[in-house]
């Protein structure tokens, strides 16, 4: 028996899945269970994989790729599928946030960190070897020697230098980068949690994710579970959602403005054709901001969390 630690849960979604794939045909020997209780959601899966309605990347070759045709051609047939892997968690709006503040935080953690090498015994010793021969030259009359010194106080000071600057460990933003990126979420990213899951480390672009809603998080605060799992949580996630996208290798070829390609048109339909012309250029902005892009496979997710089985181990004395 293995146990899941249920991290996001989309009620209502499931609650309309579960009132169709648990039909009235089949309630004299099946009752839909009532969510959101555990066992329910995956006996809810269960029944889902089990009429055909979920693929589950979990089973079968553990070499399967996303760049497969066939299993492409099946997705793209398929209303949910599952996938465990690594995943990456992008809470824009806590990026959001912490652009305000990133050059000042940058620089609050290099300067702690440097001060804490200026208060090495080492760094210390440096200094004060630097300061006693500083001192002696003044009374060095001897050229060859004076020459000597101050090129060894110099390398010192040098090793200083570089000491200080091997302590940095953040390294800012240009600000014109800053703005441009924070313009970009207001406008295409505000609010987005994006979950990317892979189906394998070796292949860092195939990839199943999607939006995650916020108020679907078990969480209340989904700062504390960003805080506990990480931006790449270290262990495996499981997620299941309903396919939304499986674009093609080649560029898509549906051209929604087509019906204006022809000489003559109406004041009307130039008019039509100007906005629809703008609004295409938009959503040209809004794709770019989906990443929607072969070989990865987008989802509304429905459920995630991670999979525990028993570990004889931890009962060991």
């Amino acid at each position: 028996m293995s146990l899941q630690d249920f991290l996001y849960v989309d009620l209502p979604k499931l609650t309309s899945l579960s009132s169709q794939i648990f039909s009235a045909e089949k309630a004299a020997s099946a009752q839909a269970p009532a969510l959101p209780h555990p066992c329910a959601l995956l006996a809810l899966e269960a029944e889902l994989s089990a009429q055909g309605y979920l693929m589950d990347l979990t089973r079968g070759a553990a070499s399967r790729s996303l760049r497969e045709p066939g299993l492409r051609s099946t997705l793209a047939s398929t209303l949910c599928v599952k996938v465990t892997g690594r995943a990456v968690i992008e809470d824009y709006q806590r990026i959001r946030r912490a652009m305000e503040t990133l050059p000042e935080t940058v620089d609050f953690v290099n300067k702690t960190v440097q001060a804490s090498v200026r208060n090495t015994d080492d760094f210390r010793q440096t200094e004060m070897t630097i300061a006693a021969e500083v001192e002696q030259l003044k009374e060095n009359v001897d050229r060859y020697s004076r020459a000597a010194s101050q090129s060894h106080i110099l390398q010192m000071k040098a090793d200083l230098d570089h000491a200080i600057k091997s302590a940095t460990t953040a390294h800012g933003v240009e600000q014109w980068v800053l703005d441009g990126l924070k313009s970009w979420i207001d406008n295409h990213l505000a609010g987005i949690v994006k979950l990317r899951v892979y189906l394998s480390p070796e292949s860092a672009d195939e990839q199943i994710f999607g939006n995650l809603k916020r108020e679907c998080f078990l969480e209340q605060n989904p700062d504390s579970l960003h805080f506990s799992l990480g931006a790449d949580p270290d262990t495996s996630i499981t997620l299941v959602g309903i396919i939304t996208s499986v674009p093609a290798e080649e560029a898509d070829s549906f051209d929604p403005l087509a019906e204006f390609d022809r000489e003559s048109l109406s004041n009307l339909q130039t008019f039509e054709k100007g906005n629809r012309e703008v609004l295409k250029n938009i959503n040209t902005l809004e794709r770019l901001a989906r990443t929607v892009n072969f070989p990865r496979v987008m989802v509304q997710p429905l459920m995630v969390y991670r999979s525990f089985t028993p570990n004889p181990s931890a009962t060991a004395a």
